[in-house]
């Protein structure tokens, strides 16, 4: 049975080969051959009658004509416009982009406050060493409640340091007696 079976299949691709053989290939075939056979006679054709304008062989180099900068920023951000193309030429002071100042606005009013903050514990300093009053007016408005919180923290750091002034007198006065 085995040797049946290897006969059947060999027989089946004779008869499709045969078939093959009687009919050509299909209608479609044919279709697709002579389409491809007609747009390659039209490219021929086309690079035949079509003019290229320019044409350059050289062998160097390009260079730019100045030298090339590079244009970076310190900190990152977002662009929100580009003023200029690739290509253009641009000169000093020429406006390339304009970034997002979303991000960087609260960061400038936190350094801000942190400045106000430095400037605030300097004057106080000041004041307590050379014993003069913390002068709120001279403050911005919008840290002045700032202020006044560092004002009385000045008026607790004086009396602090008025009670150890008369902690030390008192014990130098102490030695004073005892000699």
């Amino acid at each position: 049975m085995i040797a049946d079976e290897g006969f059947l299949v060999g027989r089946g691709a004779l008869a499709q080969s045969l078939m093959l053989e009687e009919h050509g290939p299909s209608h479609l075939m044919r279709l697709a051959g002579v389409f491809v056979c007609i747009m390659m006679c039209l490219f021929i054709a086309w690079a035949a009658v079509t003019q290229i304008t320019e044409v350059v062989v050289s062998s160097g180099e390009v260079s730019p004509l100045g030298s090339v900068q590079r244009v970076q920023r310190l900190e990152g951000g977002i662009v929100k416009s580009l003023s200029v193309g690739e290509g253009d030429l641009v000169k000093r002071g020429d406006v390339l982009f304009t970034l997002d100042d979303a991000g960087i606005i609260p960061e400038r009013d936190q350094l801000l406050t942190r400045l106000s903050n430095l400037e605030l514990r300097a004057q106080q300093l000041a004041a307590v060493s050379s014993g003069k009053e913390f002068d709120i007016e001279s403050i911005a408005p919008q840290y002045r409640a700032f202020a006044v919180t560092q004002s009385g923290v000045l008026d607790a750091k004086r009396e602090a340091f008025e009670a150890q002034a008369d902690v030390l007198r008192d014990q130098l006065d102490q030695r004073r007696n005892e000699l």
